[in-house]
């Protein structure tokens, strides 16, 4: 019988905080044993644990990378080839746990190149997505990339080093050139799709914004492989325009704003109490 990767992710995911590595499994993953490097090296703990297939969280157990910050790289990288090009369309990434040192996986870029960034370091890589904040201790998650970007590395950079004790670390990193969830297909979405809500979702990403009608934020909406609803402000009520903000829900955080409304694409799944 076939099982799909949602099933599966829900059926385990009261045992994802020991081994959360598990639904990153369900899914495809192009990473995993392909070659690795990152910035710099320490406690011998080389690039290639973060592509070998053992989510373990503790630092000791000899299955996360460790890269500190270098006078050549103060801010710490790591990158995997993939061998071949991919439509990368998410990345999920584990962090370690049960340790005083789980904050340092902070504020970074996912990044992909068609030329290695290593070797070519003038090479314009192409953002997947930008995590802000602290991770979390024993975290994992499956990032979405807003559009789906072709390449063959796949770089996970930092953009701030807070002190002296600030490290890149990642216990496993799995790379999906298609992801499985319950959110639209193009072919189900249509401008007729879209209902309001009470609130207005905050995404934790750089905003993705286009000025324009209710219909053209439906639209766009439509054409983005992440949407799965938008905000929407309206600047002149004569002509209807105004300002809507592209939405990932799952990477999102829920408030609200005055002014502001959110319409979330109906095939998409909601929980019951955020509707009017």
């Amino acid at each position: 019988m076939h099982v799909s990767a949602l099933f599966c992710c829900q059926m385990l995911v009261f045992i994802r905080h020991y081994f959360p590595s598990v639904c990153a499994y369900c899914l495809d993953n192009v990473a995993s044993g392909k070659p690795a490097v990152q910035s710099a090296i320490g406690f011998s703990a080389d690039p290639g644990r973060a592509v070998d297939g053992n989510g373990e969280l503790d630092f000791e157990g000899s299955s996360c990378t460790y890269s500190p910050g270098t006078s050549s790289h103060p801010l710490p990288w790591w990158r995997v080839d993939l061998q071949k090009v991919v439509n990368v369309e998410a990345v999920t990434i584990v962090n370690r746990g049960f340790s005083e040192w789980d904050w340092r996986l902070h504020n970074f870029d996912i990044e992909v190149f068609s030329l290695d960034p290593v070797v070519n370091p003038e090479a314009n890589g192409q953002m997947c997505y930008s995590f802000f904040g602290e991770f979390g201790s024993a975290v994992t998650e499956t990032l979405r990339c807003m559009y789906p970007v072709e390449g063959r590395y796949v770089r996970i950079k930092k953009r701030q080093h807070l002190n002296d004790e600030d490290r890149l670390t990642l216990c496993e990193v799995a790379v999906h050139p298609k992801i499985y969830e319950n959110n639209c297909s193009f072919s189900q979405r249509s401008p007729s799709t879209f209902l309001p809500y009470t609130e207005m979702y905050h995404t934790t990403r750089a905003r993705h914004e286009i000025i324009g009608s209710l219909k053209t934020c439906m639209i766009e909406c439509t054409m983005m492989w992440a949407c799965d609803g938008f905000n929407f402000n309206i600047l002149d009520s004569s002509s209807d325009n105004g300002t809507c903000e592209f939405v990932s829900v799952s990477l999102a955080k829920l408030y609200g704003k005055s002014g502001w409304k959110f319409y979330k694409a109906l095939c998409s799944e909601t929980p019951e109490q955020h509707v009017q």
